[in-house]
Order: structure tokens, then C-alpha cells, then sequence
């Protein structure tokens, strides 16, 4: 049992993200005491009413700013993702409430409406950490199956990358002249009329081979590697050279890595290009 309250919980300060749930929390806790009239609520004046369930929603919405968006900011040793843990967020979630019910009881003392006392408050905060608890426990367990199932889709990615890497492909020219490569050293292919122009990384210096051989079967031969993309008619280009894009009124032409020239991007395969980067 201790151990789990020791594990790392997740608990990343994201000013916006709380912000929106600050923001959330109050507006509907506001609406829902003016609309279910809990505590004998419909016994007020419509205009009492109305000032109490605002006057609520603005005490959660302070409150809740104070610790969700000022503490983090100011203790930002204590609230890091690093340090954070099962028992933290336990404490967290039990100080929210905690903090939250005696600005309510501050607040009703001060406009003398005895409906919620102190005993009552403390026997709210009590029975919380059972629930607290559980969600706790449950939202971790959760994320762990989220980022465990991540982290398996990134590792099968990697490892399809490096199956790839480590492959070779061969083309072969009509006069059976061929050229055997890695797919990830391919720098670009550019048509040449019946030949092919084909710039290869050999030890950072781009090397150039001619073969009579259409752009088109070389797009065949690499369509299962996703890095090498065509942006031309005449051009087929990996991904991974391109160092730097243009525009002009002309169009949109790319810097590759080792090429002293410039890769021309036909306006339809623009999209698919900027999905790949």
C-alpha cells in the first residue's frame, strides 16, 4: 500500500489547461445551485437567489485560481512531475476541497446563513477521501494504459524506421546496369528524358548515378518508404535532406541537405508534403 502511494503520478502544470477547468468547475457549480436549489435554496428571493449562486461560483473561481494557477507557479519545486506522487495528488485533491469548503463556511457565517456548518464541512472532507482515493487510483491506471499504449506505437514506428534504414533497395537500368543503396541514403531523384538522375549520401557527400530507367518505377520500387515523397513530375525527394522551403510568386521550391540546387513543390503535392514534415 505504501509503496503505491510512492509511485509517480502524472502532474503537469499547464497554465491554460487549468485555467479552463478553474473557469469550468465554477460556472457550472454556479449554475447548478441556482437551477437545483440544494440547502433550501428555493426558499430565497429570486434576487438572493441569483447573488448566492454567484457569489459561490466567484469563491470556487478564486479559490481554485489561487491554488491551481498561483501556488504551482510559486512552488515550483514542490510541483513538478518529477517529485509529484500517488499520495501528493491524494493530499492535493483533499486540500482543494478542504480550502474550498472553509471559504464557504467564511462566506455563509458572513452573511449569517447557518446551512452548512463546520461538523458538517469536516464529515464532507472525510468522506471525500475514499473517492479521492479511488479516482486517484483510477485516473492513474488510466494514463498508464494511455502512455503504455503510446509508448508501443512509438517503439513499432521506431523499429519499421530501422527495419527500414537497414534495408537495401536495388535499381536496375533497361541495360541492366544497377545500383544497390539504403532507401534513408537517397538524397533525391530527378527524371532526365528516359534516365534518372539520382543523388545518394555517401559519407555526407552527395554523390550523382545516371540510369536509363523512368521516374516512375522508381516511385514503384519506393513506395513503401514514406520519407521519399514526390514534389515534382520530375522530382522524388527524402524528406529528411530538406533543410529549408522558399516561396516566391512562382511557387515553393526546397533546400536539401549536400544539394546545391533547388527542389521545385508542384501546388498539389503541397499538403501531402507539409503532413510528412
Amino acid at each position: 500500500m505504501f509503496e503505491f502511494l510512492k509511485r509517480k503520478y502524472p502532474f503537469t502544470f499547464n497554465l491554460v489547461h487549468n485555467a479552463k477547468i478553474v473557469f469550468f468547475v465554477s460556472l457550472v457549480l454556479g449554475v447548478f445551485l441556482y437551477f437545483f436549489q440544494p440547502f433550501d435554496l428555493y426558499s430565497f428571493p429570486p434576487k438572493q437567489k441569483i447573488i448566492f449562486s454567484l457569489s459561490i461560483a466567484v469563491i470556487t473561481f478564486a479559490v481554485l485560481a489561487f491554488n491551481m494557477l498561483v501556488l504551482p507557479s510559486y512552488f515550483t519545486k514542490i510541483f513538478t512531475q518529477e517529485k509529484w506522487t500517488v499520495w501528493k495528488e491524494i493530499l492535493w485533491n483533499l486540500w482543494l476541497i478542504t480550502s474550498i469548503s472553509a471559504a464557504y463556511v467564511i462566506f455563509l457565517k458572513i452573511i449569517h446563513i447557518p446551512l452548512i456548518k463546520g461538523v458538517f464541512v469536516l464529515k464532507v472532507i472525510l468522506l471525500s477521501v475514499i473517492p479521492i482515493s479511488l479516482l486517484v487510483v483510477f485516473n492513474r491506471n488510466r494514463l498508464l494504459r494511455l502512455n503504455l499504449y503510446d509508448a508501443v506505437e512509438m517503439n513499432r514506428k521506431l523499429l519499421q524506421k530501422l527495419r527500414e534504414r537497414r534495408e537495401t533497395v536495388t535499381l536496375q537500368s533497361e541495360y541492366n546496369e544497377t545500383l544497390t543503396l539504403e532507401p534513408d541514403k537517397i538524397i533525391l531523384v530527378r527524371a532526365a528524358g528516359n534516365y534518372i538522375e539520382i543523388f545518394y549520401d555517401d559519407n555526407l557527400k552527395a554523390v550523382r548515378k545516371i540510369l536509363r530507367i523512368t521516374l516512375k518505377r522508381v516511385q514503384e520500387i519506393l513506395s513503401k518508404y514514406s520519407f521519399i515523397y514526390r514534389t515534382h513530375r520530375s522530382y522524388l525527394v527524402n524528406v529528411n535532406y530538406i533543410t529549408q522551403a522558399e516561396g516566391n510568386s512562382q511557387g515553393i521550391q526546397l533546400k536539401l541537405n549536400l544539394i546545391d540546387f533547388m527542389v521545385p513543390v508542384s501546388r498539389n503535392y503541397i499538403q501531402g508534403l507539409k503532413n510528412l514534415l
